[in-house]
């Protein structure tokens, strides 16, 4: 392998089981991490102390370094994908477009998506202030239950579960606080079983890495409190789940790279929450389903890169 380093972009304490993994496929590790303190320094061969999102200071800190030539891939286990598709660009690394992961990070940019390719998924509005809720309100006054939540947060921050229309304004404000952009979505909240699935495009194909069930507290914040691995989906749901997660990957020009989605399984019919370009945090992709299915994602990413079966 002439390439021989492994790039982690913000590497968390719990993805540091990653780093050894990398190694014993032969790799050596760079890491960047913004915190300080970070334990993945001590366990990867050079490391950045670094924010995540700023794709070109990372890029010359590597220049400087003389590491370009040497990277083989980069990898993120959080919602920084969006670093990782323009340093794969600029190093010319083969992985998922910017266009592509853009749509995937933006909830908004992301239904737009969804209603064009007629694919499955809440309904709902979304908008930038109240005055533009005012515009749509009674296009969601038939939901019995609402979800509001921010068009570009990530790990459920600023996300509200709504039983009655009573509290919107302040559910509206508490989401702001979380968007960059500060456009508000609000959706009908279903009340079906949440489940997280992983994968891998190579090729043009899709290579399944496990789905996860997984439960939110029913309370007023959706916080994810629990995970079960293997699903309860029967096989032919699986299946049938598996080319609907692939079906909408190639809608948004996904490929090559590692994708995960999280839908919710009501009534026969599975509904699109979101898809983004890296696997599932470490509960699920590091532990639970290596414990479950004795298949690792992380390490079939590897092979994946290694061009290995």
């Amino acid at each position: 392998m002439k390439k021989k380093y492994l790039l982690f972009i913000g590497m968390g304490d719990w993805f540091i089981p990653q780093i050894e993994i990398a190694k014993n496929y032969g790799f050596k590790v760079i890491v960047t991490d913004i915190n300080k303190k970070s334990k993945s320094f001590k366990h990867s061969d050079i490391s950045f102390n670094v924010d995540g999102r700023d794709y070109k200071k990372i890029f010359l800190l590597l220049k400087k370094s003389n590491l370009l030539r040497d990277i083989a891939y980069i990898y993120t286990g959080t919602e920084l994908s969006k670093t990782v598709a323009y340093l794969s660009k600029k190093i010319k690394i083969n992985w998922h477009s910017i266009k592509s992961v853009k749509i995937c990070e933006n909830k908004d940019y992301f239904k737009k998506h969804l209603i064009k390719n007629k694919l499955t998924f809440p309904m709902g509005i979304s908008f930038k202030n109240l005055k533009g809720f005012k515009l749509k309100e009674k296009s969601i006054l038939k939901f019995k239950r609402i979800i509001v939540k921010p068009s570009d947060s990530s790990s459920s921050r600023g996300v509200t579960l709504l039983k009655n229309f009573k509290d919107i304004k302040k559910a509206i404000l508490f989401a702001k606080k979380f968007s960059s952009s500060k456009t508000i979505i609000i959706e009908e909240y279903i009340d079906g079983l949440l489940l997280d699935i992983n994968g891998v495009i190579k090729d043009k194909n899709f290579y399944p890495l496990g789905i996860n069930d997984k439960y939110a507290r029913s309370k007023k914040y959706q916080v994810i409190t629990g995970l079960k691995s293997p699903t309860s989906l029967s096989l032919s749901q699986q299946t049938k789940l598996y080319k609907e997660f692939f079906k909408t990957c190639k809608t948004l020009g996904l490929g090559p790279g590692p994708v995960k989605g999280d839908y919710i399984f009501y009534k026969n019919k599975f509904y699109i929450l979101e898809i983004a370009t890296r696997l599932h945090g470490p509960l699920g992709s590091i532990y639970a389903i290596p414990l479950a299915y004795d298949l690792n994602p992380f390490e079939e990413l590897l092979k994946f890169i290694l061009n290995k079966k």
